[in-house]
């Protein structure tokens, strides 16, 4: 997982899964600050909540990683960023943000899922806290959650948004017929209706889905996929799964364009199919090398490593709490989701802009190809993609009955 794969805008694996480095100020001394950007007047006491998940240690390093791209992104040390850990239960929560705040937290960044953060929400207002959701952006942000002006701010590695912008790429270039596969683990996120979501609007049709890794491992997969006859393939799993139903398909001679979730980036998919990542595809944020390279020397002169995707998740999240506070003024940090909706923010990954009713932060996208290179797998651009900017007219919420038991997203497994 913690191989990075090479591209050809000089960043790793676990960058572009990460999404963007957003544009202002870098560090303290205004390393990537314009005169436009000068600093707020006001600067919040930020507050990172992450997740408590018992024999997981990747959990706290991932959100150590939050807290070290934040910090650059505030242009402030990390003694000011506060930090506290929870379940998802909802007495916990309320205990962690009453604790914090009476160490005077004013802004909350919660690296949990959006269908925990919607009980987070009224848990912050009680305590007069804005809340930053900072996730994978694996679940579509529901617009019940907001009124007049959004509950919370939701920057993520837009997940489902990549999903849904790869299925309308697949039907363009490759055809009409997709076959989905989906393993068990991985299936209950709305990134697997929002790839179908994507195909289907651009005039595709599913013809075929096969569930694999659940009793029956990955029994009836390539008989399933021939019977369809597609023109490309979705694969919507991480990590050893999507290496183990790439190898099956690659085995049978199927030669057939794959679409790849782009999580199984994060995951080590690259790394574990080694030669065999030739030729897929993905969608994820467009990087500006020179800007992450800025970045990566500001950790590398803190001592906290290089680039990954939840540094880069934090730092994104920092230079948007600052670009609110300048906004703010006198009123209350509680204001901050509302004071930024609407607006954009020049980042690493583009002009993010956040979505005026749900608060939610979309970038513009890109498709890379995994090309070898002298042994080493390489993502290279090859397309641009509009954002997904996440509404009513490319995503609907069901409602009436559970549709997914997961609240867990990656950056909390």
């Amino acid at each position: 997982m913690n191989q990075p794969v090479s591209t050809d805008l000089g960043v790793t694996r676990r960058t572009l899964v990460g999404g963007s480095v957003a544009l202002t100020t870098l560090v303290a001394s205004g390393a990537l600050t314009g005169a436009a950007d000068a600093a707020p007047k006001r600067v919040p006491r930020v507050a990172v909540l992450s997740e408590t998940v018992t024999g997981r240690p990747a959990v706290k390093r991932r959100a150590d990683a939050v807290a070290a791209g934040l910090a650059i992104g505030l242009g402030v040390r990390h003694p000011r960023i506060l930090r506290a850990e929870a379940s998802t239960s909802t007495e916990e929560l309320t205990a962690a943000v009453k604790g914090l705040a009476g160490q005077g937290a004013q802004v909350l960044v919660a690296a949990f899922s959006t269908p925990t953060a919607a009980r987070l929400a009224n848990i912050c207002a009680d305590h007069q806290l804005a809340l930053v959701v900072a996730n994978a952006g694996a679940h579509v942000v529901d617009e019940r959650t907001t009124a007049a002006a959004p509950a919370a701010l939701h920057v993520s590695t837009q997940h489902w948004a990549a999903a849904m912008s790869a299925g309308g790429w697949a039907r363009r270039t490759y055809g009409r017929r997709m076959h989905i596969v989906v393993a068990a683990p991985d299936a209950g996120y709305d990134s697997v209706y929002a790839l179908q979501r994507g195909f289907a609007v651009a005039g595709g049709r599913v013809v075929g889905t096969t569930l694999t890794h659940g009793a029956t491992g990955l029994e009836g997969l390539v008989t399933e996929v021939r019977a369809t006859q597609p023109d490309v393939v979705g694969v919507c799993a991480t990590g050893t799964r999507a290496a183990e139903i790439l190898r099956a398909l690659r085995a049978a001679n199927l030669k057939l364009p794959v679409i790849l979730d782009p999580l199984s980036m994060e995951s080590g998919t690259l790394s574990a199919l080694g030669g065999q990542a030739r030729g897929l595809h993905l969608v994820a944020a467009r990087i500006d090398p020179e800007r992450h390279r800025t970045l990566a020397r500001a950790l590398r002169s803190r001592g906290q490593g290089a680039v990954d995707a939840y540094s880069i998740l934090g730092y994104d999240t920092g230079l948007l709490i600052t670009a609110g506070a300048r906004r703010l003024g006198s009123r209350t940090w509680a204001k901050l989701p509302a004071v930024l909706a609407g607006r954009s923010v020049a980042g690493v990954r583009g002009i993010q802009k956040v979505h005026p009713r749900l608060g939610t932060v979309s970038v513009p996208l890109a498709v890379y190809k995994v090309k070898r290179v002298d042994g080493t797998s390489k993502l290279k651009a090859i397309a641009s993609r509009p954002r997904i900017a996440g509404d009513r007219a490319t995503a609907t919420v069901l409602r009436g009955r559970t549709a997914s038991g997961y609240v867990n997203e990656y950056l909390t497994i």
